[in-house]
C-alpha cells in the first residue's frame, strides 16, 4: 500500500456509517416526528462533517448538538456546526474552561518610543498555566483563533506605567481572557 491507497482508504471509511451503527440505541431515542420535521439540508449539513468528528473527544460534544437540534430546547445557529468543526480540541478545552470561569493574566510591554508603541509582549502571570494544552505552544494561536470566530475576548481592565529614573519604559496591563455573550450561547449548546 502506498500513501495514495492509505488516504484513499481513510477517505472512503466513512465513519459517520460505524457510529450510528454503534451509537444506534441513542439515536433511537430521538424523537423521530421531530427529527423527520427537520430540515434534509440541516440533517445533511450535520452528517457531512460528523466524520471530522469522529474522535470519542469530539463525537460526544457533536453528538450533543443533534439531540439539542431535534430537541429544539436551547436557540441553534447552522453555524455552530461549521464552528464547532473548526476548533482543535486544545480550543474545545480552552472553551469548557472558560465556561466555567475567566481566566486572568498579567503581563508586560516595553515603550518604543521612536514608533510610539508598546512591543515585547510578556507574561508574568496567566491562570491559563493549569489548562491541560496537547500543545501548549500553540496557546496564544488557539486565543487568536478564537477571538477570531467572536467566541472569546481578551480585555485589558487595568493598567500601570513601568517607571524608571522618571522616564516611563514601559507597562504593566491586567487583563482577562472570557466568553463573548457569541461564545457563551456557543458553549451552553455545546456543553450543557
Amino acid at each position: 500500500m502506498d500513501n495514495s491507497d492509505l488516504l484513499n482508504k481513510i477517505y472512503n471509511e466513512k465513519k459517520i456509517v460505524k457510529y450510528l451503527n454503534e451509537n444506534k440505541s441513542n439515536i433511537n431515542n430521538l424523537s423521530y416526528e421531530k427529527l423527520n420535521k427537520l430540515p434534509q439540508d440541516l440533517i445533511s449539513l450535520f452528517l457531512s462533517f460528523y466524520e471530522y468528528n469522529s474522535s470519542d473527544f469530539r463525537s460526544k460534544y457533536y453528538f450533543n448538538m443533534l439531540v439539542k437540534i431535534v430537541d429544539k430546547t436551547t436557540n441553534f445557529l447552522r453555524s455552530y456546526i461549521v464552528i464547532f468543526n473548526e476548533l482543535e480540541k486544545d480550543e474545545i478545552v480552552l472553551l469548557k474552561e472558560l465556561k466555567e470561569k475567566e481566566f486572568n493574566i498579567v503581563d508586560t510591554m516595553d515603550l518604543d518610543k521612536a514608533n510610539n508603541k508598546f512591543v515585547n509582549l510578556v507574561i508574568i502571570k496567566s491562570d491559563l498555566e493549569n489548562i491541560p494544552f496537547d500543545y501548549k505552544e500553540n496557546e496564544r494561536l488557539y486565543i487568536e483563533h478564537l477571538i477570531s470566530r467572536n467566541l472569546i475576548e481578551w480585555p485589558v481592565y487595568k493598567q500601570d506605567p513601568v517607571i524608571e529614573n522618571g522616564i516611563q519604559k514601559g507597562i504593566k496591563r491586567y487583563s482577562k481572557i472570557c466568553l463573548t455573550s457569541f461564545g457563551t450561547k456557543f458553549t451552553n449548546y455545546i456543553f450543557d
